[in-house]
This record gives structure tokens, sequence and C-alpha cells, in this order.
């Protein structure tokens, strides 16, 4: 399931998605 691929994602990689995620959040409060 999802879980599971998830945890296969370095811990690197998922500070990146989270960035990405975080930012698209914080344009999306600017508009």
């Amino acid at each position: 399931g999802m879980s599971g691929y998830i945890q296969g994602i370095p811990d690197f990689l998922k500070g990146y998605l989270h960035g990405i995620s975080a930012a698209n959040k914080h344009k999306k409060g600017r508009l």
C-alpha cells in the first residue's frame, strides 16, 4: 500500500517532498 511505498523513500527525499508541499501551501496562501 501507500504506507509501504512511503517507508521505502529515503528520509532526505521525504524532507525534499515535504519542502515542496510546504512551498505549495505557502504559494496558495499568498494568492
